[in-house]
């Protein structure tokens, strides 16, 4: 049978370290106060874990109790006391769990609390395990929360992210485990056995203390409900299909009516899809004929038009001989092309000229100022300020790289002062790690202290000066830390190593500085007594008066000589929760600098690469500036010779060959409506012949089709060869209807339309689709169709 064995208690409220042996039955016997109900609560709180379910000392009496997991932790003294025997202080409950005389696992909560009033647990389970396995302390040091959490995941334990999961593992090994439970009935039961007092009802008794609670399952009641109004419908429904079945009785006279009634009506589409199909091929073959007529008519124009086009053209050709032998003519024609290059000259320098002023008032614009008339001077200039900015922004980025990598560097030390961590010189660090590698408990001595006088802070920092980096090992593994501290780098010379076996207990002199430093292990007590218990705290006039003193302000006396302590030994504390919290502050406000130092750069270089990317188009124009400083000379060159030219045209007597120019003109306008002429009636006899290729393929579409719909008739009065006249009876029938309807035309597209869709006999496995009558429509929506819905009400 899994029973409770024993039960470890390590400051919890007057148990430093206690260890309860615990069996199938056990009796807690002693005085009041003597610590009863303190064990009970623990067992509990180890078992629960979840404070709010609690009632701590609900055994003691009906009162409400104060006790907290905080009161437990640090001692607190008296019922209503607010005074604690612990500060912050580390605390554990552990339950040992086993079949017999066999261990099976142990379970239980680390607990860390602050005097601040807060608390952190760490909930762990060990299988497999005993108590002794559980390693609390590093020597006479509790271990830290990391390094406990780490021994038991090394011993194969598990570590509980919520008490929620705490609660469920645990219950797994106990073996009452209970799945979809908010808070199991087991620990339910445990919490209210726990604050069992005398009964005076039966009745309470039973239902606080031995009944569960159990819910009325109003889901399964409302499912049950449900269930059977859907037995009720699933009964309605074999209901209507008995109906229906005894519709289908009625439908198997007019089937048969139906079925002659969908062969004629199949008779008649195949008919009909004949007819149309031998309409559509008369009336392709009418306007084919009419398309090759067109282009007939089409080809004889074209013919015409194309000799009148060259007979003008014979004529216009004259006209142009006569013309070219006319001196007159043939010197102004020369004029009027070079007054037509020099125009197009002139428009181009135009354009070169209006380009230049543009880029000088755009480099004017960039630069904030006009650009000087010695462009490659003002080039020059321009070079020497791109390099020098290219300089000072290559040297900018340098800046801004260190300052990130600082800045970097600070938000990691930012984030360890945050958790706690506050950085020591590397050597000590150095050595440190390389010690607890080896297995061996190592502190550094700052880490160990507190000053509690803050006036007095600047003096023990400075009188301890490297002294406070020294790194503190157990006696007993001096030696092997020394050897490894041999075996290091030169780079972590200058860290102490105190041999605590040579350092005897020193006495603490009344006003010595050991008084304001409180040490959290006795080896760092004995060896700050050892360091300061005979430096005096003292004032400037009394500090000769004693071997070794020290004033507030940082100057001390020791071996008859008075030093003032530099204030950079002193002025970044080590020591103590404060000196975290100061180091924190500053280091907050070096990133706040290094921010706001970075952001200048980056402002000042965003500017510089403005001013360089100014300057680089600046220099990519000057060439083209220098290039178009002749345009405005060349344009004004072209202009004068184009006014001269224009006095030799005005100077010619031109009416010796404009009657011939005239009647040339009327010619060019002829021939061009005579070539409009052309292209038009070749269009049109294109599209004639595009039609004609189109109608020809049709034409032998229809004729296919024409056969098919032929041969699909002749199958099917093939299939019913009985029937023959009576079909041929009822289509002739239709046809003079439809006749007397429309007057005499038939349309059998429309018919096809009115009578069934286009598809042909033979066309799918089944043939056509049959019309659709009312009858077949009824068949579709099945025989209980319009009739009346029964219904019942549930």
């Amino acid at each position: 049978m899994l029973t409770l064995r024993r039960v470890r208690l390590v400051n919890w409220h007057y148990f430093t370290d206690s260890l309860i042996e615990m069996g199938p039955v056990t009796l807690l016997g002693g005085d009041n106060g003597s610590g009863k109900s303190t064990i009970i609560d623990a067992i509990q709180y180890a078992l629960v874990a979840q404070v709010s379910r609690i009632r701590f000392n609900a055994a003691a009496s009906d009162r409400r109790t104060t006790r907290t997991i905080e009161s437990y932790c640090r001692c607190r003294i008296g019922a209503d006391s607010r005074d604690y025997v612990r500060g912050d202080c580390i605390s554990h409950v552990i339950l040992e769990f086993g079949d017999g005389e066999e261990s099976r696992f142990c379970a239980g909560i680390m607990v860390e609390a602050f005097t601040e009033g807060d608390a952190r647990e760490h909930e762990w389970l060990l299988e497999g395990g005993k108590i002794e396995d559980v390693a609390i302390f590093d020597g006479d040091q509790f271990r830290s929360p990391r390094v406990f959490r780490d021994s038991v995941k090394q011993l194969g334990g598990y570590l509980c992210a919520t008490k929620r999961e705490y609660n469920n593992r645990l219950t797994h090994l106990l073996g009452v485990h209970r799945r979809g439970v908010d808070f199991n009935p087991y620990l339910d039961a445990v919490v209210r056995s726990v604050s069992f007092t005398p009964f005076t009802s039966v009745h309470d008794f039973v239902c606080n203390y031995i009944l569960e609670e159990h819910n009325v399952d109003v889901s399964a009641m409302k499912e049950n409900l449900q269930n059977y109004r859907a037995a009720e419908r699933e009964a309605l429904e074999v209901e209507r299909r008995i109906q229906q079945l005894a519709a289908i009785g009625e439908l198997t006279e007019a089937v048969a009516q139906a079925r002659r009634q969908i062969l004629r009506q199949d008779y008649l589409r195949l008919r009909l899809h004949v007819e149309d199909q031998l309409a559509r091929l008369s009336a392709t073959r009418g306007e084919l004929q009419q398309t090759r007529l067109e282009i007939s008519n089409a080809t004889e124009t074209l013919s015409a038009e194309q000799e009148r086009k060259e007979r003008l053209d014979s004529i216009r050709q004259e006209l142009q001989f006569a013309l070219a032998s006319d001196e007159q003519h043939r010197a102004y024609e020369r004029l009027r092309r070079d007054r037509e290059e020099l125009g197009r000259r002139m428009a181009d320098e135009k354009e070169r000229v209006e380009r230049r002023a543009l880029l000088l008032r755009q480099c004017g614009t960039l630069l904030g100022r006009k650009l000087g008339a010695d462009l490659e001077t003002e080039a020059n200039s321009l070079s020497e300020e791109q390099q020098d900015a290219m300089r000072k922004d290559v040297e900018g980025d340098v800046e801004i790289a260190r300052l990130k990598t600082e800045l970097g560097a600070l938000h990691a030390e930012e984030k360890e002062l945050s958790e706690g961590i506050l950085r020591y010189p590397e050597p000590t660090t150095e050595l440190k790690q390389a010690v607890e590698r080896a297995g061996i408990p190592a502190a550094v001595f700052a880490d160990l202290l507190e000053v509690t006088q803050t006036e007095w802070h600047n003096a023990v920092e400075g009188w301890l000066n490297t002294q406070r980096f020294n790194v503190l090992v157990p006696e007993s593994d001096f030696q092997k830390a020394l050897e490894i501290y041999n075996g290091l780098p030169a780079k972590t010379a200058g860290v102490g190593l105190p041999n605590l076996a040579s350092v005897s207990e020193a006495n603490v002199h009344p006003g010595s500085l050991a008084e304001v430093v409180e040490a959290r292990t006795p080896a760092a007590r004995r060896y700050a007594a050892f360091l300061m218990g005979d430096v005096i705290r003292t004032d400037i006039v009394k500090l000769k008066s004693f071997d070794r003193s020290i004033t507030t302000d940082c100057m001390r006396y020791s071996s008859h000589t008075a030093t003032r302590i530099r204030k950079e030994v002193y002025e970044r504390w080590y020591i103590g929760k404060e000196a975290r919290e100061r180091r924190l502050q500053a280091v907050r406000d070096e990133i706040e600098r290094g921010g706001l130092g970075t952001e200048s750069l980056l402002k000042a270089k965003r500017s510089l690469q403005e001013r360089i990317d100014v300057l680089s188009r600046v220099l990519r124009q000057i060439p083209t500036i220098a290039e178009l400083a002749s345009a405005e000379a060349r344009f004004e060159s072209a202009r004068a010779q184009c006014e001269e030219v224009e006095r030799q045209i005005a100077s010619i007597d031109t009416s010796s060959f404009e009657a011939l120019k005239t009647q040339m003109a009327g010619l060019a306008d002829s021939i061009r409506a005579c070539e409009l002429e052309i292209g038009t009636l070749q269009g049109r006899i294109g599209s004639a012949r595009e039609r004609e290729t189109s109608l020809g393929v049709r034409l032998e579409g229809e004729q296919a089709e024409r056969r098919r719909r032929e041969a699909a008739l002749a199958g099917f009065i093939a299939g019913n060869i009985d029937k023959e006249a009576e079909l041929a009876a009822y289509f002739e029938d239709r046809l003079k209807n439809e006749r007397r309807q429309t007057g005499g035309s038939v349309d059998f597209a429309d018919m096809i339309r009115q009578y069934g869709s286009c598809h042909t006999a033979g066309e799918g496995p089944h043939g056509p689709p049959p019309v659709k009558t009312a009858l077949q429509s009824r068949l579709e929506r099945g025989p209980g169709a319009g009739r009346r819905r029964i219904t019942r009400t549930p």
